[in-house]
């Protein structure tokens, strides 16, 4: 496996790489998910994300952790789940 980064610069397999990714998602519709402590909209997700998501918010850097299938239809919201203690 190359390096993605040398010397600051992408090599020409990790730029073909982001390229087939973004050909892969340009049909797809997309979703925003709102940060659950701030509102920020903190990541997209595709309509064929499926799973749990954990990112981290940008603005308050916060992180929460999305259930992606229950965005599917629309009509229910991302919940936040608590980590079990």
């Amino acid at each position: 496996m190359t390096r993605i980064i040398k010397n600051g610069k992408r090599s020409p397999e990790a730029l073909e790489k982001i390229r087939r990714h973004r050909e892969g998602t340009e049909n797809l519709k997309s979703r925003l998910a709102e940060c659950h402590f701030c509102g920020h909209n903190s990541i997209v997700l595709f309509e064929d994300s499926r799973g749990h998501v954990q990112a981290k918010c940008s603005v308050c850097r916060e992180e929460s952790v999305y259930n992606a299938v229950l965005c599917r239809n629309g009509t229910v919201r991302f919940r936040l789940i608590q980590p079990q203690t």
